[in-house]
């Protein structure tokens, strides 16, 4: 790793901070498709009073949760987008060539505001694939391959999405504790352990979420899951920039070596929240 330039804050391989470029890019270009998806939505194909004659639902009770949901995510991948252009800006200019110390707390402070960014890019793509698959379902709900689509899809991503942060979570362990090649071992381990066993959880709660909100009988009760994703998602949008600004800000005796605390906080930020949202997510998904 440099001392004096760009730092890349490499950790088996893969740096955090050539990658950011790619990821802010494509933040923006899925916060881009939902926005257009969120302007074709306001183009009422019908009045409510046709709809209602019809025995259909209107437009603002077919179309509300995942307008709400839209609205949310484009806040969520807009400042992602953000989040990854500031980590791709990091460098350690002024940095004395041999001071390891301050280019390490550099480094964890960019893997912190990284993961934090990580997880709302994450959230991003599974709320729009969501969104998208129940615009499909409500578009015409006896098409079978529809509903097939959007089921393959919003599992696809659902499932996929956390896997990729949990491999990022190991990571972002090696970079916190292995700076001190000794003494953190059980650390380590522990907290690999913690994760594997929250994402299985998280997996399994999704399901059942799913499961419950399309028990027969239970008419529309996705709609009830889509709603409190939308409010995850919206206040993940405001908690993801807030806790990469703490960071930023924090003395940097804190950031050489992070407590178990700080590290803890920052799994909460990156893997819990957007694993509980995740979850909602799949109970809201339309079938």
């Amino acid at each position: 790793m440099p001392s004096l330039g760009m730092v890349d804050c490499e950790t088996n391989g893969w740096s955090v901070v050539t990658s950011a470029p790619s990821n802010s890019s494509f933040a923006g270009v899925l916060a881009g498709f939902l926005f257009t998806g969120l302007v074709f939505l306001f183009q009422v194909p019908a009045s409510s009073a046709q709809q209602q004659a019809a025995g259909r639902p209107t437009w603002a009770e077919a179309h509300a949760p995942v307008i709400a949901l839209f609205s949310a995510t484009f806040l969520d991948l807009g400042f992602a987008s953000y989040l990854f252009g500031r980590v791709a800006g990091f460098s350690a200019e002024g940095v004395r060539p041999g001071d390891t110390g301050a280019v390490r707390t550099l480094c964890n402070a960019v893997w912190m505001e990284a993961m934090a960014a990580s997880g709302m890019l994450a959230v991003g793509a599974a709320a729009l694939v969501i969104a998208l698959g129940y615009l499909l379902v409500t578009f015409e709900s006896t098409v079978t391959y529809l509903k097939r689509l959007a089921w393959f899809t919003g599992i696809g991503v659902l499932l996929g999405a956390p896997l990729l942060q949990v491999f990022t979570s190991f990571n972002f362990y090696e970079q916190i504790w292995e700076w001190e090649k000794a003494g953190h071992g059980e650390d380590v381990r522990s907290a690999i352990a913690l994760t594997v066993a929250g994402a299985v959880v998280a997996v399994i709660t999704g399901v059942w979420f799913y499961l419950s909100s399309h028990r027969r009988g239970g008419k529309n009760d996705h709609r009830k899951f889509l709603e409190y994703g939308a409010y995850g998602v919206a206040l993940y949008a405001v908690l993801g920039p807030t806790f990469a600004a703490v960071v930023v800000e924090m003395p940097p005796e804190w950031l050489a070596a992070p407590t178990s605390s700080l590290v803890f906080g920052t799994i909460v930020v990156s893997l819990i929240f957007p694993a509980v949202i995740a979850a909602l997510l799949a109970g809201g998904a339309a079938t």
